[in-house]
């Protein structure tokens, strides 16, 4: 018998991941933390009303990580030397130009502030695919303001080591994995080789800014989802004129705010409007 046990419950229509002391298991419990060794289905009625609940997609996958359940190598130790920002692959095909200047105010503040070691305790997402480069999973736009403000170089934390794949078998395992948006300016999905090569050669979303911009003037909250922004700017695109969100930013702004508030928004990551 394992000693660390995962059991599965199907409530209704929902499913679910719990673990807790006092629930029937096999073998010896654990921490939360510990890695799964077995997944039992369990009958929703026989899950005590004491259980605590979680989504079992996130925590299943946490446990697929922890035991090796994925056929490749995972890493959470951050290199120790710095790889040059104009190197990085982006994953993604579009950034908002707003959103990236943004940045750079934040960054040019935060120099003044803390002086030049202040990003040596910042590290980029990285998986490191096809020939040994590294491509950027997250904070795009931090990273290409990063460029654009003349820093040359940046640490890097490996989620992922891929170099071993061949480039299509490296995409497609990207995409599955929710690492990648190869969505053009229009929403438009584009095939893989329409990725830039470099974080420069991103391409404008008014919309993507327009939805960086909602969120701080609280039109949603900030969530944990893959490219939740992008799925923002998604909805805000089928209902904003996209000449306004050029032109008339600040008006485009109060108009997303409305959208953001009704029902036809509330599928989205991060909603926070009425529910009466």
């Amino acid at each position: 018998m394992p000693d660390r046990i995962g059991l599965c419950a199907f409530p209704s229509m929902s499913t679910y991941f719990y673990r807790a002391p006092h629930c029937r298991r096999a073998g010896h419990h654990k921490e939360m933390g510990g890695a799964v060794d077995e997944i039992r289905v369990v009958p929703a009625r026989s899950v005590g009303p004491c259980t605590m609940f979680v989504p079992m997609v996130f925590l299943l996958h946490i446990c697929m990580i922890r035991s090796g359940a994925y056929l490749m190598t995972t890493v959470r130790e951050p290199v120790l030397h710095p790889v040059r920002i104009a190197e990085l692959r982006p994953t993604q095909i579009t950034v908002g130009r707003l959103e990236v200047e943004e940045r750079k105010k934040h960054l040019r503040a935060m120099k003044k502030q803390k002086g030049g070691n202040f990003f040596e305790t910042h590290m980029v997402p990285v998986i490191q695919g096809p020939k040994g480069r590294h491509y950027i999973i997250d904070h795009h736009h931090l990273a290409l303001a990063l460029l654009e403000e003349a820093y040359e170089e940046v640490f890097v934390l490996p989620v992922a080591l891929l170099d071993r794949l061949e480039p299509e078998a490296f995409w497609t395992f990207l995409d599955n994995c929710g690492w990648l948006h190869p969505f053009d300016d229009k929403g438009r999905r584009r095939p893989y080789d329409e990725i830039p090569h470099s974080l420069r050669e991103m391409v404008d979303d008014p919309f993507r800014s327009l939805a960086g911009a909602l969120r701080r003037v609280g039109g949603y909250a900030k969530d944990t989802t893959p490219f939740s922004e992008f799925l923002w700017a998604d909805f805000l695109r089928r209902r904003v004129k996209r000449r306004q969100v050029k032109d008339e930013f600040p008006k485009a702004l109060r108009e997303a705010l409305k959208f953001a508030k009704t029902r036809d928004a509330d599928y989205l990551p991060g909603w926070c409007g009425p529910t009466d």
